[in-house]
């Protein structure tokens, strides 16, 4: 389980820096703290999680060389968004693909497309998923914790490029997403604490992506004390092959995906002239 945060977590550090510039706006939402409306209970646990110390994954002893990454951001406009989501419904003849799912498959089946895999070769794409209103009951609004969990889809790398396309591709994560219920949660939640585990993000398989966050997830709202941000970026520190980052863009409707991925991988995206349009 990789360690993720979301949105809410940007409340304690929007109530520190207020302390700090002695601000006088009051909180726009009164974080939830209580822990005994978590649903999830489980018999004879106490409050520490004991994980071995060889269970757990170091960067510190890696002996090998980092790979050279490279950040690039590719702007979606409303109109580009609306097409892959029709295109996506009409082949897979249904209406519940959302636009981000589309786009997300697009940009998935487009980065391997570049990779000139060998078809049998197997590609991973995670999502983050909200847990808050999934579960049974719902956790209170502004629940402030890690309430998300990070969602795996696994098929071939020729299942991506000819057994239906990106369409197949954005039903796959729609249903992968809405498998995740309650019932499910529950299940890998108890599962995790009979056995826990921690995940070095270095340890992952190679054609690996995953999205970092959500346009849902807006960090423009928050206001630090400098204004409003116009644009949101990862930084330097959490490059990794195969994150996506995505905020909404300035123009209404909107995405601004930041994708990292070798160089070579960057400028063959670049040149794919399907990866900006839908045919």
């Amino acid at each position: 389980m990789h360690y993720l945060t979301d949105h809410l977590f940007g409340i304690f550090i929007v109530l520190g820096l207020r302390y700090l510039l002695v601000s006088n706006n009051v909180i726009s939402k009164i974080p939830f703290l209580k822990r005994d409306e978590f649903p999830f209970k489980v018999d004879n646990f106490s409050n520490r999680i004991s994980i071995p110390n060889e269970r757990i994954n170091s960067n510190s002893n890696s002996t090998h060389d980092p790979p050279v990454l490279q950040e690039k951001i590719f702007h979606f406009t409303k109109e580009s968004i609306a097409k892959l989501k029709a295109k996506a419904n009409l082949e897979m003849k249904t209406t519940k693909i959302s636009s981000l799912q589309a786009v997300l498959a697009h940009v998935w089946q487009s980065v391997i497309r570049c990779r000139n895999l060998d078809h049998n070769e197997e590609t991973t794409f995670e999502v983050p998923i909200d847990m808050r209103k999934r579960l049974n009951p719902p956790l209170p609004e502004g629940f402030f914790g890690n309430a998300i969990y990070p969602a795996t889809i696994t098929v071939k790398t020729g299942e991506l490029l000819e057994h239906g396309g990106f369409a197949w591709a954005a039903l796959q994560i729609n249903e992968m997403i809405a498998s995740h219920d309650h019932e499910k949660f529950k299940c890998i939640y108890e599962n995790w604490m009979k056995d826990p585990e921690v995940t070095k993000l270095g340890d992952l398989p190679s054609n690996y992506f995953m999205l970092h966050n959500s346009p849902r997830f807006n960090f423009n709202e928050y206001d630090f004390g400098w204004g409003k941000p116009i644009a949101q970026r990862g930084g330097v520190s959490n490059m990794l092959e195969g994150k996506i980052d995505v905020s909404p863009g300035l123009e209404e409707g909107s995405i601004i995906f930041e994708i990292c991925l070798s160089p070579n991988a960057i400028q063959a995206l670049e040149e794919h002239k399907m990866f900006f349009g839908v045919e």
